[in-house]
């Protein structure tokens, strides 16, 4: 379910209402069914030796990690995390996903931000060498498909598996992973209905950090400084170009 916050405006919320509905409805769909059985399916293949599973707290990973937790809670889930820059929204997901499950083998590992490069870069491939080293270096993640022409290539030739790569989600949409969280009951970022009264789709949204070089792109950095001014400030202080 959608977490309380002050952020979203009440017209913000309204449009999540409507798009509510929109995705509960498609939860009841043989399509959707077929989509989780196949999921399902791909991790139960993948197996669990050597192997992590990689979260953000964003809409993907917390249907990989509810997957996960449900069908094999002896995998970690690992937070590799960006500090001081991760989007607070992600605390509060962590925190209510962590509450619903009496077994998770939960860890988060820290890497600093650093202004003078993307963080999509060195920090995070640190912090992922990190992981493999520690839990093994077969891994899982939420990524889909659709979120790029090259996703949707390797899911054509390779499907949900490689030897050391599991993507349960890869054939899912945006819609599929909404509509999971909410017939399942399971917390969803306030950001999702930050959605500029009603400008935005839901399903574009992305979260993980504030601001740095991957928050620039299509409008996201006016997006972080309307909803996240107090982080933004505090963060980028000589920042003025999105405000």
């Amino acid at each position: 379910m959608l977490i309380e916050s002050m952020r979203p405006s009440k017209p913000d919320i309204e449009e999540w209402k409507r798009k509510s509905k929109w995705f509960r409805a498609h939860g009841s769909s043989r399509e959707h069914e077929r989509h989780v059985e196949n999921a399902e399916r791909a991790l139960v293949r993948f197996g669990s030796t050597k192997t992590y599973c990689g979260v953000s707290w964003g809409k993907d990973s917390v249907v990989v990690a509810d997957i996960v937790t449900r069908l094999a809670p002896e995998i970690p889930l690992v937070w590799v995390r960006v500090s001081p820059i991760e989007n607070p929204d992600c605390f509060l997901v962590r925190d209510a996903f962590l509450s619903l499950h009496d077994r998770v083998n939960y860890h988060e590992i820290v890497v600093q931000y650093d202004s003078g490069s993307d963080e999509g870069t060195g920090r995070l491939s640190s912090g992922f060498r990190q992981a493999a080293s520690r839990f093994g270096t077969r891994y899982i993640s939420g990524v889909r498909g659709d979120e790029s022409a090259s996703r949707s290539r390797r899911v054509a030739h390779w499907g949900e598996n490689t030897k050391n790569t599991c993507a349960p989600l890869a054939r899912w949409s945006a819609v599929d992973v909404f509509a999971y969280s909410l017939t399942r009951g399971l917390p969803i970022a306030p950001a999702y209905a930050c959605l500029v009264n009603g400008l935005l789709d839901p399903c574009k949204i992305r979260i993980a950090t504030l601001g740095g070089e991957r928050g620039t792109g299509h409008g996201r950095a006016s997006w972080e400084w309307r909803y996240y001014p107090q982080e933004m400030e505090k963060l980028f202080p000589n920042d003025r170009r999105q405000r």
